[in-house]
């Protein structure tokens, strides 16, 4: 179900809406992939053959390509401090993908909350690697969070 990205409002400086978007992003990939853990996990961390591995990489560089695209609007607009948009990015990359290794795994206890605690720490630990003040990324994330976010990031496999 397709939910709306949050408005800027008087509280919510214009400036903000690269690093809303970033989160709008990371949180739904995280929340699908907790949804279709066992499908996740496999495109995630199962040893493959090459051709899915194959797969990985290219969705990987898509997941990466719609991250530098927010990350670049953040410098550019003055909200988060000059970077290397693509280095950043391909780390969000790998901070998304690694913290839902252990949660989705088989052996891993159930997800409570339906993902949301995970997707949210996942969000806001992508903020702040990217340089967006801390309280600026817990306001984004308590103004987000929960299903009240859509996003252009390609769907993990579910």
């Amino acid at each position: 179900m397709a939910h709306a990205i949050p408005q800027p409002s008087r509280s919510c400086p214009r400036f903000v809406m690269g690093s809303l978007r970033l989160a709008a992003a990371v949180y739904a990939f995280a929340r699908r992939a907790a949804r279709g853990r066992r499908l996740a996990y496999a495109m995630i961390a199962e040893p493959v053959d090459a051709a899915i591995d194959d797969a990985r990489l290219v969705y990987r560089k898509a997941l990466g390509e719609v991250f530098l695209r927010l990350v670049s609007e953040g410098v550019g607009n003055g909200e988060l401090p000059p970077q290397d948009a693509a280095i950043s990015a391909a780390c969000i990359v790998g901070a998304c993908l690694e913290g839902l290794v252990g949660p989705l795994a088989p052996q891993a206890a159930s997800i409570h909350d339906a993902g949301v605690g995970l997707a949210e720490s996942i969000a806001r630990f992508c903020l702040r690697a990217v340089g967006c003040d801390p309280a600026v990324a817990v306001d984004i994330i308590s103004r987000g969070g929960s299903d009240r976010w859509s996003v252009t990031a390609p769907p993990p496999p579910a």
